[in-house]
């Protein structure tokens, strides 16, 4: 059943990002502007390869992911549910 309801959920999330990109596309071509994600609240800093480190980001071989995109499948403690937004994999000290 939750299986059933995670593809719904899946399913009117990427009916939501098709419109969302075709009104972005239909913006550019009527207004002429354009849309930009600006201050994404984290440090990307330059990589050292040293530390595995790039800003507030470590890469581990553990991870697939250092950030979670809308609607991504993640489990917890309580279980399985997707993301209602963006999350970052950082550092525990990380300014966010």
């Amino acid at each position: 059943m939750k299986k059933i309801q995670n593809k719904k959920k899946a399913i009117i999330l990427t009916i939501i990002l098709v419109i969302a990109g075709i009104s972005g596309v239909l913006l550019t071509l009527t207004l002429g502007f354009r849309l930009l994600l600006k201050n994404l609240l984290i440090d990307f800093g330059d990589w050292d390869p040293a530390t595995n480190r790039s800003g507030s980001f470590l890469f581990l071989e553990s991870e697939d992911k250092d950030f979670l995109e809308f609607g991504a499948e993640v489990t917890g403690l309580e279980g399985s549910k997707i993301l209602p937004t963006f999350e970052y994999r950082v550092l525990a000290n990380s300014n966010v």
